[in-house]
């Protein structure tokens, strides 16, 4: 059977009966190391150390490097051939593994994260506020706030919009699931060899929409370049186009690769 709801329950029982205390323990490196940028922070510039422009970026750099740490470790199992072993013949198909994957990777990853930051965060911008104005009580409107990633908006500052904020977390969930997918695929230093590759990937793009585009990039128009579709110059039809590898970087990317690692996970069992 591909699916059992009782046998999804209990393998997710099992595996955080085996890997809660490495959960831990990373959560616990997390929160080391956010208060250590935090302290270096706070004496580097304590007067402008954590404002709110300074808290967005650290939220996003810490959850796309953290999230991609722990979402290429997770398959670390298929590293060791004795590991391997035992993870590929545990009594679940490959979707409940995927699936239990996801869940611990994206959703518990993202709370987790979440709640850790901001603990680390209110404590540091009241720690701020204080040494800013003493009396910071007679100026609540002077007084760095604490950001919100659900409501953007309810910020003193100008922060992203809420249609930036989600983009970012569709980029994030891309780019955990291509480093998923090279925790599945390279069995040695598969961390090491799936941030080389992603770099790779990166560069290569960039080249490749500086050359289709240089046109634009340096005489402001499309004219020159056209698109596969049409005779037309892309200046005429770009919206379409761009639209189109838009909506699959950030709705069809993930999915895709996390559909990669499901058959090669499933193509090892066998």
């Amino acid at each position: 059977m591909l699916f059992s709801f009782s046998r999804f329950q209990n393998y997710i029982r099992s595996h955080w009966a085996e890997y809660n205390k490495r959960y831990l323990l990373f959560t616990l490196a997390m929160v080391s190391i956010m208060l250590f940028a935090a302290i270096c922070m706070l004496l580097l510039d304590g007067n402008n150390a954590i404002d709110e422009k300074v808290q967005y970026i650290c939220y996003f750099f810490g959850l796309f490097v953290a999230g991609c740490i722990f979402s290429g470790t997770f398959l670390s199992a298929l590293q060791d051939k004795d590991r391997a072993i035992t993870y590929l013949m545990l009594p679940a198909s490959t979707l409940e593994k995927l699936l239990c994957a996801l869940l611990f990777t994206i959703p518990v990853f993202i709370v987790v994260y979440h709640f850790t930051f901001f603990s680390i965060d209110y404590l540091f911008v009241a720690i701020v506020n204080i040494i800013n104005d003493s009396n910071i009580i007679a100026h609540q409107d002077d007084a760095i706030k604490v950001i919100s990633i659900l409501n953007p908006s309810n910020t003193a500052y100008s922060g992203p919009s809420g249609k930036v904020i989600f983009n970012l977390f569709l980029g994030f969930i891309a780019a955990q699931s291509f480093f998923f997918l090279g925790g599945a695929y390279f069995q040695r230093f598969a961390f090491v060899k799936t941030l080389l590759s992603g770099f790779i990937v990166i560069l290569f793009f960039s080249m490749f929409s500086t050359l289709c585009f240089r046109n634009a990039i340096y005489n402001g128009g499309f004219d020159a370049v056209h698109n596969y579709y049409s005779t037309e110059p892309i200046y005429n039809s770009s919206y379409y186009l761009v639209s189109i590898v838009e909506h699959f970087f950030k709705y069809a990317i993930a999915l895709l690769l996390y559909i990669t690692a499901y058959w090669h996970i499933k193509e090892r069992e066998i």
